[in-house]
């Protein structure tokens, strides 16, 4: 090859190589297309009770814990995590609560920042929430650390605390649930003791808690007749 030809040729190849080795464009390649991962997640509420205490932790003076159990599946590509903190309650009224993080720690099956549904997978754990006595939960919110976000009607079944702090919706309704809560616990735990196995019997709803009270055994119905006669004091004071 002539000297011409030859530095013709090195013309050509020397910014290709220098563009291989230094990230020049002028000579573009082809490239994958980008990869993009999606996050979504499918939210559903189990189960939603109230209790007053969890493992020794008792709720602010007029609150109750409200134990929402949820499964959240993974209908993207990312993991879906299942912190506490990443759950929201909405009541009837539009008061929005955030999830209680130390009493949610204490549940058995209690939500956490450490687990992740992956992909096509879901998990079922529990979350705890602060809410004020009288308050009706109706919608749980997720929403995932990369944009997913869904919703669950709350649909409470009857539960021994729903039907000892029953009352008529009033002003008098959280003087009522406090003053019961202070004063009622040797009556509440009974109540709860004899007629657990009721309640998943009888529904949700004011008629259900007349169910479990009248359709459950005579220790049930003792029980009951024992926190009506502690609650009178607590009707007397705040109606």
């Amino acid at each position: 090859m002539s000297p011409l030809r030859t530095l013709a040729a090195l013309a050509v190849v020397l910014p290709v190589a220098a563009g291989a080795l230094f990230g020049s464009t002028a000579c573009p390649v082809d490239s994958a297309p980008p990869i993009i991962v999606e996050e979504r997640a499918d939210l559903r509420v189990d189960d939603v009770i109230a209790q007053r205490v969890i493992s020794g932790i008792e709720a602010t003076e007029g609150r109750i814990f409200i134990v929402v159990t949820v499964t959240l599946s993974n209908a993207g590509d990312s993991l879906v995590f299942v912190d506490p903190a990443q759950f929201t309650l909405e009541n009837e009224d539009g008061t929005v609560v955030a999830s209680a993080p130390i009493a949610t720690a204490a549940l058995a099956d209690a939500c956490s920042a450490d687990v992740a549904a992956v992909a096509g997978r879901s998990v079922s754990c529990s979350v705890a929430f602060e809410n004020d006595v009288g308050q009706i939960p109706a919608i749980v919110h997720y929403a995932g650390i990369a944009g997913a976000t869904d919703t669950a009607l709350v649909t409470p079944t009857v539960d021994g605390l729903q039907c000892l702090f029953f009352v008529p919706p009033s002003p008098a309704t959280e003087c009522y649930g406090t003053c019961v809560a202070t004063n009622c616990d040797v009556e509440v735990n009974t109540f709860l003791g004899a007629c657990e196995m009721c309640f998943p019997q009888c529904g949700a709803g004011e008629e259900s808690c007349f169910c479990v009270r009248e359709s459950c055994g005579p220790e049930c119905a003792a029980s009951s007749e024992d926190f009506d006669r502690c609650a009178n004091d607590c009707v007397d004071a705040c109606f």
